[in-house]
């Protein structure tokens, strides 16, 4: 139906926006401190405060709350299940949902309320955020993931037209 590809075609394009930041925001963690493992990120968010909060939004993106891409395009894919009578879609986006929570929300509280290792431990570098480029690429991608949270309407309104435009070739 309608509602649930057009919230199909939104969420690919926001999910494809939420994945830049997070993978961005990652490589710029991995490249500054060479850990690799959550366990080893206690108190990053204090050390590295910009690529933290990208990585916050992506996150909270992903998962689908309120205010961030991810939730407009899973609440029209609801939306489109609930329409068409059949829970499954339902009750995999939910899932989905509880999954992303899943394994984000630790390394979110790792990174913010978990004290960083003392940086005069050799194993452990004092890691900060990117160089201007990268900063500024995290800051737009993350500031998509909130706008199109927002203010959905424009991409909302491409999506829904589009929709309608694929389910005519049927």
């Amino acid at each position: 139906n309608k509602q649930g590809l057009a919230g199909t075609l939104f969420y690919l394009a926001s999910h494809a926006v939420i994945k830049s930041t997070l993978f961005l925001a990652a490589g710029a963690i991995i490249a500054a401190t060479g850990k690799k493992k959550v366990s080893e990120l206690s108190g990053i968010g204090r050390k590295m405060p910009l690529t933290m909060a990208a990585f916050t939004i992506g996150s909270l993106g992903l998962i689908g709350l309120p205010l961030f891409s991810g939730f407009v395009g899973k609440w029209y894919l609801l939306l489109g299940s609930i329409e068409t009578g059949k829970p499954l879609p339902t009750v995999v986006v939910i899932a989905g949902s509880i999954l992303c929570a899943t394994y984000l929300l630790p390394v979110i509280r790792r990174a913010y309320f978990e004290p960083a290792p003392d940086t005069t431990n050799a194993d452990w570098q004092d890691p900060q955020d990117p160089g201007f480029s990268q900063k500024l690429a995290l800051i737009l991608l993350a500031a998509i993931v909130v706008l199109l949270g927002v203010v959905p309407g424009p991409l909302l309104e491409l999506a829904k037209r589009a929709a309608a435009e694929l389910l005519l070739l049927q």
